[in-house]
């Protein structure tokens, strides 16, 4: 069982006996003995056992032996303070001054959920408020959230056995006649998201025997059946995208708004429901924007449950005021507006971030704009005949910048122009040794020995060379003849 304590405070009922002190369980109460001093001894007894003694001559404090002493100390001599309450501290505490009795009643309250505070639809949930050392004739009963009397809940208990969405919020325990009241929240879990994003649902049990369904808004998911092993799905959408996962289990990818909702496990005729929630954050027309524009930031939620709030925190951490509808306006950016926003769904604490980048203006347009205001000034001065300056105001450091564009202007065309001249150079370049090795090659070629053919036949009979002398022949030498 899980206690939920929520605040600590003192409401007393002065009678001829003395007072009636609620207060919550862990919490911090102080009881006042009813006197503004004491001459020799000031006591506080609890059910009979000392908690804390205080000698008026010489100032000494004394603790007793009980557990409730331990966490006991006195404030401003004729106070009893008393930390950390607990259930067995409810009871009559009395104050003994001087030889007088001054008797109180503490009463402990507290509230719990049992399993828990936060449980899924159709789940079960028993809320009690239980009051320790409450006086005769008071009575305990439930406050629902919408302001009703719970029915039945007179022994301070209230069972929900199909917990639903109406049932979220803040439920309220009132002890009468003496009007008092403590706060319970019971959050109905819900599951958030964001669109584009995948999402798991777990149906709530180990395993089931028969079979298994999914279901959302009355249309059939994905079916599981144990007998044979054959998952059926739907015919919407989300069908489609959705799969079993570990059989109990239910992924559903690329999640629209449309998916928010309540689904429905049926494991063996036994349901179980679970509330999809889809956030998404959007800055409007973008979320990079320039100084002193204006962008409006939206986050919103479908499938929420009822007295849930979103609200938006600032990039330093501080609430925007007036976001409790999700959207929030900016009509003039700022520097400290750059940075994340972050959503925040309460009571569920869940959040969504959104980043939002803010740049300076664009300096060309600013020059662009503040070049042409004198030169029409100008222009109208010519036209009136008027002897007066065209820009008598111009900011020093709007001509600055002018002059400054001027010159970067100049440097680019200079370094252009230079590019140009290299290329031409290089093609010039590229020409004349082109050429010169063509000459070069067709010299090489005049200065080699010509080649002839040679055939293999005989070598025809040298022709006399003209210009020369023909040599006369030889003179034979005649052998003389033999005479017989």
């Amino acid at each position: 069982m899980k206690t939920i304590v929520w605040f600590g405070f003192v409401l007393g009922a002065v009678s001829a006996a003395g007072s009636v002190i609620y207060t919550t369980a862990q919490s911090k109460v102080t009881l006042n003995c009813g006197v503004k001093s004491f001459r020799r001894s000031l006591v506080w007894y609890h059910g009979g056992e000392m908690v804390v003694r205080i000698d008026g001559r010489s100032g000494i404090q004394r603790r007793g032996m009980t557990d409730v002493a331990s966490r006991a100390r006195a404030k401003q001599d004729t106070k009893l303070e008393i930390s950390g309450v607990r259930q067995e501290d409810a009871g009559t505490f009395t104050c003994e001054v001087d030889g007088t009795n001054h008797e109180h009643t503490l009463a402990v309250v507290s509230v719990s959920a049992s399993p828990t505070d936060e449980v899924e639809l159709g789940t079960s949930v028993t809320l009690q408020c239980r009051v320790n050392g409450q006086s005769p004739g008071s009575t305990v009963q439930w406050m629902r959230p919408d302001g009703t009397t719970a029915a039945g809940t007179e022994s301070g208990t209230v069972e929900l056995r199909s917990v639903a969405s109406s049932d979220a919020g803040t439920w309220k325990c009132v002890i009468n006649p003496d009007g008092l009241t403590v706060d319970l929240k019971l959050k109905v879990k819900v599951i958030y998201t964001t669109p584009q994003s995948s999402v798991t649902l777990d149906c709530g049990v180990r395993s089931f025997s028969t079979s298994l369904v999914w279901y959302h808004g009355g249309e059939m998911v994905l079916s599981i059946d144990t007998r044979n092993g054959i998952q059926r799905r739907g015919e919407t959408d989300i069908a489609s995208r959705a799969r079993a996962k570990q059989d109990i289990k239910l992924e559903i990818s690329g999640v629209t708004q449309e998916d928010a909702g309540t689904f429905t496990c049926e494991a063996d005729g036994t349901k179980h429901e679970h509330t999809l929630a889809v956030v998404s954050v959007s800055a409007s027309p973008t979320d990079e924007v320039e100084l002193g524009t204006s962008v409006t930031l939206q986050c919103r939620v479908k499938g929420q449950t009822p007295g849930s709030t979103v609200q938006w925190m600032r990039p330093d951490g501080t609430t925007a005021a007036g976001t409790e509808s999700g959207t929030v306006e900016l009509r003039s950016v700022a520097s400290s507006d750059a940075g994340t926003w972050r959503c925040v769904i309460k009571p569920d604490e869940h959040t969504v971030d959104l980043k939002l980048k803010v740049k300076e203006p664009t300096p060309v347009a600013a020059t662009t704009a503040r070049s042409r205001k004198p030169h029409n000034n100008i222009n109208n001065n010519k036209n009136k005949g008027s002897p007066k300056p065209a820009c008598t105001n111009c900011d020093t450091k709007s001509l600055l910048d002018l002059k400054l564009y001027w010159w970067v202007w100049v440097t680019i065309s200079c370094g252009l122009l230079i590019v140009l001249l290299l290329v031409i150079f290089v093609i010039i370049m590229c020409k004349k040794i082109r050429n010169k090795r063509r000459r070069l090659k067709l010299k090489n070629m005049l200065k080699a020995p010509k080649r002839y053919c040679q055939c293999n036949r005989p070598a025809a009979a040298a022709r006399a060379q003209q210009g020369r002398r023909k040599e006369k022949p030889s003179t034979l030498h005649v052998q003389p003849l033999l005479n017989e």
